[in-house]
């Protein structure tokens, strides 16, 4: 048998070493960037934060955003409740006068029984003197007819969400996964950030809006935020469902909302001020949300 000599063995060694380093430097991950955009949408201001491997193509990113903001927009329209000619105002006038709307329009509406259940009867997506969802049917053709003259279908509370539903699946079909939707409060974060990390949200307090209550990371889920109206931060699977269940602790308490989010499961956390009966402002978090926090903030 030959012997190989030393000066082979070294430059055999060496050889190996470079094309390990060169396969350690070609499989990497590139560096992220972010692409940002924003618009206007239904009076909301909407931004998308795209990361991109350093490189690619940004006019590519662009193209695709357009899409999107396509989209959101005609959503935005025809589900809209003061629009004399969208979807909504279309099926409110539907009692003994069927009406024909969007496939996607009807695709809404039929989320309505799955959530009235999840809400255990709190989310109805309708007004009026007769609400519920036995107040109305779909017939074949996307035609829809009101049931009851006193039921008004309103999706205020869930039609942000399918929009944002909506530019996530374009998203990634398109070949991104790593992206932050912001409209206005609903938030979905996919992905990883630019810094390859969970996406981080920051929390306000609700007695004082200049400070941080608490810091949450999240990755492929939806964040529905405080507003105005409610100090209720939810965390989901879906903008969809993080509509929904932020409309629905509005109306439910503490003792109810936590039930709720916690029968949901581990994707699902919540937390909300509530008064204690003293009239003292608390705030009440389902199990899970203890998952969720990276920093937890002085009040």
């Amino acid at each position: 048998m030959k012997i190989f000599n030393s000066s082979f063995i070294k430059i055999f060694a060496a050889a190996i070493l470079v094309l390990v380093v060169a396969v350690f430097f070609l499989l990497r991950p590139r560096p992220l960037e972010k692409y940002r955009e924003a618009n206007e949408i239904g009076g909301h201001s909407v931004t998308v934060d795209v990361c991109v491997e350093r490189g690619r193509d940004s006019k590519k990113v662009s193209r695709v955003l357009d899409d999107v903001w396509q989209r959101m927009r005609d959503i935005s329209q025809r589900m809209s409740s003061t629009a004399a000619d969208s979807d909504i105002a279309k099926m409110n006038r539907s009692y003994q006068n069927p009406q024909q709307v969007g496939a996607d329009t009807v695709e809404v509406l039929g989320y309505a029984a799955y959530y009235n259940k999840m809400t255990r009867g709190v989310f109805a997506m309708t007004t009026g003197r007769a609400v519920g969802v036995s107040h109305f049917k779909v017939l074949p053709g996307n035609i829809v007819e009101l049931t009851d003259k006193d039921t008004h279908i309103d999706y205020g509370g869930i039609a942000s969400g399918f929009a944002i539903d909506q530019a996530v699946q374009m998203l990634r079909k398109r070949g991104f996964d790593n992206f932050l939707i912001d409209a206005g409060g609903s938030m979905y974060a996919a992905g990883l950030n630019c810094n390859r990390k969970p996406w981080t949200i920051a929390i306000k307090n609700p007695q004082n809006k200049n400070r941080i209550f608490d810091i949450i990371e999240v990755s492929n889920a939806s964040v529905k935020m405080q507003n105005q109206s409610t100090n209720v931060t939810l965390i989901a699977k879906t903008a969809l469902d993080s509509d929904v269940l932020a409309s629905a602790l509005k109306v439910l308490n503490s003792q109810q909302s936590v039930a709720l989010i916690d029968s949901l499961g581990k994707k699902y956390a919540s937390v909300a001020e509530y008064r204690d009966r003293n009239g003292r402002s608390v705030m009440v978090k389902s199990a899970n949300y203890k998952n969720f926090q990276i920093k937890k903030q002085s009040r």
